[in-house]
């Protein structure tokens, strides 16, 4: 035994280890007291020996020093007011090298996880499993005592009753009185067991541990073993006073928590761990012996069939009644042949697999290895398989070591892939030969499956890079041509970078250096200036507040100024308490509604108590009362906190300061919101952040501190030292000294590892901007501990050094990986930093990747992680980048996603001074285009010209102006370098251009229905000048407009960027005019016939109906109706009625039971168009309604409560009214 101790001040510590084979004892407590015990057992001498000396490591480097030895003395230095040189630390005691642990065994028919392991019951033959020694016997006396006390505290009893064991139970009670440990026959310590095995219900699990081993240490096997098996024709009978009788307990209602069938296992598994690891071959034949001896009742039949495994006989007849009672399968632990696990396999239920403290499952592997496919083979055709059950199938067959098992987690992978794919990537780590024989013919495939295939074999690859030659040997000729794809994605094969190389925050990691920065101010007395509460409106905010409704409980809408003054009146009669909860308080809408004089004379007595629909009123109340609704919107937050916090945004108030700073500091959900109101109220953030930011060190001074740098950073710095001035030059000082904290030592106290399952030192390393190094293992480790405590809001500020001094592209390719790793662990969303880590490290190409999966993502259950990833593209942030984001934003038919990126796009259009829509015409991406709206792709000696036509789609020509059907493949005489360039470009060009061309021509097909207009300045800068939006621009007709709107001319762009009008002649823009594209109904026939011939004569085919679109008014009965029935009873399949969200429809939001009942379609500023389904569209199980049948249209606004607001279709403007029924008449089969 080695004891270390530790003394500093009043504290005195000792800490002892004694290491005794696979397992150890560690002691620990304050000096003088006998202080804690804990014992760990490990699968292997070496490997208890390598945590022994980890544990002892541990210990002396946080200052423990070895009894006997002389204690390591550290001086620390006080922080002094002003600056003084600290005494010097005494060196730290050397730590006591660990060695690596040794490899794990995958040659065996199961793997052995350390977890697997120590759920393993051991049998005679089976695996080597870690067993507790046996406990002194005076430490088992002890504990057996105290539990038979608790069963006896009146004492023994006499006991007239047949099959009674009074005297054995006497003889049991005289012996516990004495303080020596000791024996008796069977018979009495079979008594014994039974008192100390009763179980009181279900929720009770005994000690009976401590007395198997007691009678295993003092009567060795075959007593312990006689007497458990006596001890369950045995049972307690009574009330208060137990007594023990023979025979089986026929008192239902207790008996059932006792059986062997109900899963009470009477202490067996410790005996069966003894008699398999603790006796020799002739003891453990002796007790078998015993056991044969007293197999006359059920139980003892199970309890000795499950002791002695080796019995197959034993366990062939107990699967036989197994299969009769149907019920715990506790004898499965024991099964060692096909037969008798095929009587079992039928009647395992799902929990058998998912509950982590039955070792049944183990147990089972243990004794068939890998002929226990069958019975996984089995369950997972169950119905009804929930998540918990699939993780915990895949754990299993990743553990068996065979073909079939990874053939058949390969194939429930692909259906169940969030819950396989990480385990199925343990197995194929484990057995890389086997992974890339069964998954290279899969990873030849397109599609997800094969998209997920190349993922692991990727994973695979790279984990074992050096090993690969070997593993390669033998492999199909498909399986190398995979590899070889594999590898050439994973960039240049240079030499690891020196720390010379490296930037500092990788040669030496701040978190790594073992001492602290200077601590932050901290003064007291601050007073802050007190600046006055106010509301800060955005633009057009308070309008739109001003339209926000809730429930009308009570129909205010219907009542009389009189009846208004009654019931205020009534309600908030004199005398009543403002605060108090009564039923006024649930009804904010008298609030939103009453005349605005009675509103404020009352508005004391609103009060909230939850957020709920009612809450939805609070907007407007607010808007329309102002300072005057503050105390009403500042309870409705103290009662529900982040949920509200959304309604304090112009609220400018400096008590808000603190609770918002820490809103943006540590929470995940509502940190956006915390960090808006900071920025926007930077003078009131300020004032209410000083007090906390210079007091005592605590969470609430670390959130306003970094709350502060925010403001800083975000160009408010100004404003933050004018705030801390107006106090004191001391204050302003302190809040200098924490703007001016080096962000580098901005990391957590505690920072976990990256999982070992990301593999993070065979991810492709970054190389050095130069290409001339790449990173080296233990910087990939420093990258990614700096990512874990990174953000898209907050990313560490050693990331700028790292992107400084890399190559962006290796860069990019290392987070994709990152993420590949994170997708097939599982998607974790506790490590959801490394999904983040692309919106840090990421590129256009990660864009390109990123966008099919947001889009697909709601689909499958994972709209959160869409959500992440939208704002992961707004973080990479480029042109290319955001026309995926605005991609989103126009078109996916998940709705919830579509607003989450709308509001995406918008939150940057703010940021940038513009409209959504005046951003969407900077957003355009000119793919590299030359000015003339083309693009060479350079093979050497053959070059070719990219084109587009009218629905923006590339295609090439050759030197001699023949259009090609694709880019040709490279030839022996080309260039391969420049082929090879080339060649990736086109397929990026054809990639962006399917998303640009996607967006842009539905953009301009809609600007042209809601007749938006542009400055010419705007028109030529962003749509005659740019090179990708010319091939569209030409193709259409253009107008000049007045400034009241009417058209007063007509023109279109020539190919060389001229404008012409109909006749073909040169045209020029008028000045003050603005631009749009005419409508079929602003043309007139003569002009549309003009304009058609010219078209026809250049050959200029339109990219959407312009000239010639049909065109609908509305009858005299629907110019005065509110509903529309032009398609009313016309039954559509359900994926024909979705064809609407082409035409910017978009679904309604789902009502019960998930089923959105219309389709709705934005005409303009707050007014809708609703068009009635039945069924309705179930979410998420389209499936469910394949067809729908149409209701009537009606025109709504966006804000309305039981068919309030309703519009007659006349007053629809002509071009709205035309486009809507186009789009219905669009639905009748052709």
């Amino acid at each position: 035994m080695r004891r270390f101790e530790f003394t500093d001040g009043s504290s005195q510590k000792f800490w002892e280890i004694d290491l005794q084979g696979t397992g150890f004892t560690v002691r620990w407590g304050r000096i003088g007291t006998d202080g804690q015990t804990q014992q760990k057992s490990f699968p292997s001498d070496a490997k208890a020996q390598t945590e022994h000396d980890k544990l002892i490591a541990e210990k002396q480097k946080k200052g423990y020093t070895e009894a006997g030895s002389a204690p390591s003395n550290t001086v620390v230095a006080p922080a002094p007011a002003a600056p003084k040189a600290s005494a010097p630390k005494a060196p730290e005691a050397a730590p006591i090298p660990v060695p690596p642990p040794p490899a794990p065994d995958t040659s065996g028919p199961v793997f052995w996880s350390d977890d697997l392991l120590r759920r393993v019951i051991p049998r005679r033959g089976g695996v080597s499993v870690p067993v507790r020694p046996l406990m002194a016997p005076k430490k088992a006396w002890a504990l057996v005592r105290e539990d038979f006390k608790k069963r006896t505290p009146e004492g023994i009893s006499q006991d007239s009753e047949p099959g009674n064991l009074t005297a054995e139970s006497q003889a049991v009670a005289a012996r516990l009185a004495n303080a020596e440990p000791s024996i008796g026959t069977p018979e009495e310590d079979a008594v014994l067991l039974t008192f100390l095995n009763y179980r009181e219900g279900w929720g009770h699990t005994p000690r009976s541990e401590p007395g198997i081993d007691l009678l295993f240490a003092l009567g060795g096997p075959v007593h312990t073993t006689r007497a458990l098996l006596l001890s369950l024709d045995m049972h307690l009978a009574g009330g208060l006073v137990f007594k023990a009788r023979r025979g089986v307990n026929t008192e239902e209602r207790t008996a059932r928590y006792s059986r062997l069938s109900q899963g009470h296992l009477h202490g067996l598994p410790r005996l069966r761990a003894l008699l398999a690891t603790q006796t020799d071959d002739a003891s453990y034949q002796a007790a078998r012996d015993a056991a044969a001896s007293l197999r006359s009742t059920g139980e003892q039949r199970a309890a000795s069939a499950f002791l002695f495994p080796t019995e197959t006989d034993w366990v062939h007849a107990e699967a036989e009644v197994y299969t009769q009672e149907k019920e715990h399968p506790v004898l499965l632990s024991a099964v060692s042949t096909p037969d008798a696990l095929a009587l079992f396999t039928p009647l395992i239920k799902i929990h058998h697999l998912t509950q982590d403290n039955v070792d049944y499952i183990p147990s089972m592997l243990d004794g068939m290895g890998t002929a226990s496919l069958p019975l996984f083979q089995d369950v997972i055709k169950r119905p009804y398989l929930g998540s918990d059950f699939l993780r915990a199938w895949a754990g299993f067959v990743a553990s068996i070591n065979s073909d079939e098992a990874m053939a058949l987690l390969i194939e429930q992978s692909a259906e169940h892939g969030k819950e396989m794919m990480g385990t199925l990537l343990d197995a194929a780590v484990r057995w890389p030969h086997r992974a890339l024989r069964l998954l290279a013919p899969k990873a030849s495939v397109r599609g997800k499956e094969g998209d997920a295939a190349r993922s692991l074999l990727t994973s695979v690859v790279r984990r074992h890079a050096a090993t690969l030659p070997a593993l390669l040997a033998g492999q199909s000729e498909e399986a190398l041509q995979v590899v070889a794809r594999l590898q050439e994605q994973s960039g240049p094969d240079v030499p690891d970078a020196t720390p010379e190389q490296l930037p500092p925050v990788l040669a030496r990691p701040p978190w790594m250096a073992g001492h602290q920065p200077e601590p932050l101010p901290v003064l007291t007395g601050v007073v802050p200036p007190a600046l006055p509460d106010a509301l800060a409106w955005r633009e057009g905010e308070q309008a739109e507040w001003l339209q926000r409704k809730g429930p009308d409980v009570r129909s205010f809408r219907q009542f009389t100024d009189e009846q208004w003054h009654a019931f205020a009146r009534d309600t908030y009669q004199a005398g009543r308490q403002a605060n108090s909860r009564h039923e006024a308080s649930t009804d904010p809408a008298f609030f939103a509604q009453a005349p605005e004089a009675l509103a404020r004379q009352y508005i004391s007595h609103l009060r909230y108590w939850n957020w709920g629909w009612s809450s939805n009123w609070m907007p407007r109340i607010v808007a329309r009362l102002g300072l005057d609704a503050l105390p009403s919107l500042l309870h409705l937050y103290e009662q529900t906190k982040g949920e509200s916090a959304i309604l304090l945004g112009p609220v400018a108030v400096m008590g808000l300061a603190p609770q918002m700073a820490e809103t943006f500091q540590y929470t995940k959900k509502f940190r956006h919101l915390g960090r808006d109101w900071l920025l926007r109220h930077p003078a009131h953030a300020t004032a209410g952040l000083l007090v906390p930011a210079l007091g005592k060190p605590g969470k609430a001074k670390d959130a306003a501190c970094a709350a502060l740098r925010l403001l800083a950073s975000e160009g408010h710095e100004t404003t933050v030292l004018d705030i801390a001035s107006r106090v004191s030059p001391q204050v302003r000082d302190a809040v200098a000294r924490v703007l001016a904290f080096d962000p580098l030592h901005l990391f957590p106290t505690k920072h976990a590892k990256p999982p070992e399952a990301f593999g993070i030192r065979s991810l492709p390393p970054p190389l050095l901007a130069d290409r001339s190094a790449k990173l080296p293992p233990d910087a990939l480790d420093a990258l990614a501990t700096m990512l874990s405590f990174s953000s898209l809001d907050e990313p560490y500020a050693g990331l700028e050094q790292v992107k400084a001094a890399c190559d962006r592209p290796s860069l990019a390719r290392f987070a994709w990986a990152l993420f590949e790793a994170w997708m097939l662990a599982g998607a974790p969303s506790k490590e959801n930093w490394a999904f983040q880590a692309l919106g840090l490290l990421g590129d256009d190409d990660t864009a390109r990747k990123l966008a099919p999966l947001i889009r697909q993502w709601p689909g499958e259950a994972a709209h959160a992680r869409a959500v992440t990833g939208l704002d992961i593209l707004a973080t990479i942030g480029t042109d290319v980048t955001l026309i995926y984001l605005n991609g989103i934003a126009e078109k996916v038919k998940f709705k919830g996603l579509q607003q989450k990126a709308q509001e995406k796009i918008e939150q940057i259009a703010e940021a940038r001074g513009l409209t959504r829509e005046e951003l969407a015409d900077r957003l355009v991406p000119d793919l590299g285009l030359d000015d003339s709206g083309s693009l060479t792709l350079d093979f050497g000696p053959r070059t070719f010209t990219v084109g587009f036509d009218e629905q923006l789609k590339p295609f090439v020509r050759d030197a001699d102006g023949t259009r090609l059907k694709d880019l040709p493949k490279p030839t022996q005489k080309d260039d391969a370098d420049k082929a090879t360039a080339a060649a990736e470009q086109w397929k990026a060009l054809k990639k962006d251009a399917k998303v640009a061309a996607g967006t842009q021509i539905l953009r301009l097909e809609l600007a042209m229905c809601a007749r938006r207009r542009w400055s010419p300045d705007v028109f030529r800068q962003f749509f005659v000048e740019h090179p990708l939006l010319i091939h569209v621009v030409r193709r259409l007709v253009w107008g000049v407009y007045s400034p009241e709107g009417a058209l007063k001319d007509t023109f279109r762009a020539a190919e060389d960027r001229s404008l012409a009008d109909s006749n073909d002649d040169t045209f020029t823009l008028p000045e003050g005019a603005l631009v749009g594209l005419p409508h079929a109904l602003e043309l007139d026939e003569k002009t549309a016939g003009t304009w058609g011939q010219l078209f026809a004569d250049y050959q200029l085919i339109q990219p959407f109906p312009q000239l010639g679109r049909p065109t609908y008014a509305p009858s005299a009965q629907e110019k005065d109706s509110k509903s529309l029935e032009r398609v009313k009873g016309l039954k559509l399949p359900t994926g024909k009625v979705l064809g609407l969200e082409a035409r910017g429809w978009q679904r309604g939001a789902p009502q019960d039971g998930g089923v959105a009942c219309w389709m709705e379609k934005p005409l303009g500023p707050n007014l809708t168009a609703y068009l009635d389904l039945d069924p309705g569209l179930f979410t998420g199980m389209l499936s469910e309604s394949p067809e729908q049948l149409l209701g009537t249209v009606a025109l709504n606004t966006e804000n309305f409560w039981r068919n309030e607001g309703g519009r007659p279709f006349g007053s629809l403007d002509p071009i709205l009214f035309s486009e809507l029924i186009r789009d219905l008449e669009g639905l009748r089969p052709a």
